[in-house]
């Protein structure tokens, strides 16, 4: 949840009882990737940063592996996530993964951004028709 950007989505735009739940579980796991969520600074930094942006970006450290670091296990690739958000609840992320070889993220973010955020409002406004 705290490395892949529709985890980091999903987290920041949560319900704050939801995201605490995910946090709480997260530290009583064993795993190595779920480690960070023992980093109050770590979690509000990747909170306060998709809030400001309106999306998530995957941790640099995220190589497609959630329990290894990119230099053990490179899957060449980026991704950003945007909250679908139904008022305060969140069901779910749109998430957009690229190629690093062919955009690099300001790139990417200038090209994907507003796509997705945009796509992500369609689909709320959807799900609240039906």
């Amino acid at each position: 949840m705290l490395r892949s950007a529709s985890g980091r989505a999903y987290l920041a735009f949560c319900q704050d009882t939801i995201r605490d739940a995910i946090l709480d579980r997260l530290r009583q796991s064993g795993h190595k990737g779920d480690r960070q969520a023992h980093s109050p600074d770590y979690v509000a930094r990747c909170v306060s940063d998709a809030r400001a942006q309106g999306f998530a970006f995957r941790d640099p450290d995220f190589g497609g592996d959630f329990n290894e670091p990119r230099s053990a296990v490179d899957d060449a690739r980026d991704s950003l996530a945007v909250p679908i958000r139904l008022a305060e609840h969140v069901p779910a992320a749109l998430n957009v993964t690229w190629s690093r070889k062919v955009f690099r993220r300001d790139l990417a973010r200038a090209q994907f951004a507003s796509a997705v955020q945009d796509a992500a409002a369609d689909i709320a406004q959807a799900m609240n028709a039906g």
